[in-house]
């Protein structure tokens, strides 16, 4: 199983989505979001997935519903936080994007299928995001022991 950790940034009433550049995947619709590292945090992975495929720095608000997801015989794990813009890199090259781009959640809504990477979570992020279902950071338990 997997562990996929990402964010919606939020800024003024609009939610940042990238294009992807991967062959596979090539300029289809995603939020930044990417897989946990070894030995990172699930709050560091979502901050250095966002700042790696957008050059925002952000500041994490608050938890979305984790998703399970089975697809082609594979599990993952989905942990997305909503966050807010602290700082923007312009020198900041992207990594695994093509552009990055400002919509509301209507324009996301309104975005065909067949131009999303994976369209039913990144729907269902958004349904989470208008119905208010955002939970508290200490929603994750952070346990470190030796």
């Amino acid at each position: 199983m997997q562990v996929i950790v990402g964010c919606l940034v939020e800024d003024k009433g609009k939610i940042l989505i990238v294009s992807e550049a991967s062959k596979k995947n090539y300029k289809k619709w995603n939020y930044p979001v990417g897989h946990l590292e070894i030995g990172e945090s699930i709050r560091d992975g979502a901050i250095r997935e966002t700042f790696e495929e957008t050059g925002y720095h952000v500041k994490l608000n608050g938890v979305l519903p984790i998703q399970e997801v089975n697809k082609n015989n594979e599990k993952y794990v989905l942990i997305f936080f909503l966050a807010q813009v602290e700082s923007f890199d312009e020198q900041h090259q992207l990594q695994g994007t093509l552009e990055r781009v400002w919509k509301t959640p209507k324009e996301i809504l309104e975005i065909k299928k067949d131009d999303f990477r994976v369209y039913y979570s990144n729907m269902k992020m958004i349904e989470y995001y208008k119905e208010g279902k955002i939970f508290p950071l200490d929603f994750i338990g952070d346990l470190t022991y030796e």
